[in-house]
């Protein structure tokens, strides 16, 4: 996830991951995404299946019709998780090193993709994989 501006270009199956509610969590190179920064979302690529968890692999070429855009609610450098505890929790197969997690709050032209209820027992999810 780089971010071009204000629109950041996701792989297919990214952006679908969080904008159908399954995933709270993208990848981003360090410091390049802050709390509070809001992010234009855009499906522009495939993805290859081999850097998909099995689950996803059917999403790797499949685009997400409609307008998505997403809050940062939260960033943390990638090591403070237990990345065996967090596998659950995003679209790949490994979480890339190096990299920060991302917490983000999606929205599309039909409104939230999780009600706050939803959303916040994802993120107590995501903190539960913290070492």
């Amino acid at each position: 996830m780089v971010p071009d501006g204000r629109l950041v270009n996701l792989p297919h199956p990214d952006l679908r991951a969080v904008a159908s509610g399954e995933s709270i969590v993208l990848f981003a190179p360090r410091g390049s995404v802050t709390a509070g920064d809001r992010l234009d979302l855009a499906g522009t690529r495939p993805r290859p299946e081999r850097e998909l968890a099995a689950a996803y692999r059917r999403w790797a070429d499949r685009p997400v019709p409609g307008r998505w855009w997403a809050t940062v609610v939260e960033v943390h450098p990638l090591e403070t998780f237990d990345t065996e505890r967090l596998r659950a929790r995003h679209v790949l197969a490994e979480a890339p090193a190096g990299a920060d997690l991302v917490v983000v709050m999606v929205s599309g032209d039909e409104g939230p993709a999780l009600s706050e209820v939803s959303f916040a027992a994802r993120l107590r999810s995501v903190h539960d994989a913290r070492r």
